[in-house]
């Protein structure tokens, strides 16, 4: 049974845009043991990145269809969105980690699940709540 892993909008992004540095990500994009999760907040970080990049209509359908064909993508519940708020309040208030609503998510949605997050994001690494790959 493939183990469940959050994959935070940083790592599609790197992946997808086949970033040197990034390959490590591989294994966990690709690989069977990993049920890779994301929420619809991932997908509309995805469609930024791509508008900020400037990417055609085919480049963001190709990358949607990617990110959907590999990851499953989870409806957003009020508890995991009312523990991003915490979670989000938490490291502004403690230890001045300026993180994002969509990082709050991701991190609440990891925890939740009992799953590491795949991410390079440096905001994301410092939090204690959850395990961050690679």
């Amino acid at each position: 049974m493939p183990k469940p892993i959050v994959v935070d909008t940083y790592a599609l992004v790197k992946w997808i845009n086949g970033e040197a540095g990034y390959s490590g990500y591989s294994e966990f994009l690709t690989s069977p043991s990993w049920q890779r999760i994301i929420t619809p907040v991932t997908l509309y970080e995805l469609k930024l990145a791509m508008l900020k990049k400037e990417a055609g209509l085919d480049e963001w359908v190709a990358s949607l269809a990617f990110t959907k064909q590999i990851c499953e993508v989870r409806p957003l519940t009020e508890s995991v969105m009312l523990r991003a708020a915490e979670i989000k309040f938490k490291y502004m208030a403690e230890s001045k980690i300026n993180l994002s609503m969509v990082d709050s998510i991701c991190v609440s949605l990891a925890e939740s699940l009992d799953a590491p997050i795949l991410t390079g994001d440096k905001g994301i690494k410092l939090v204690e709540e959850v395990r961050v790959l690679p």
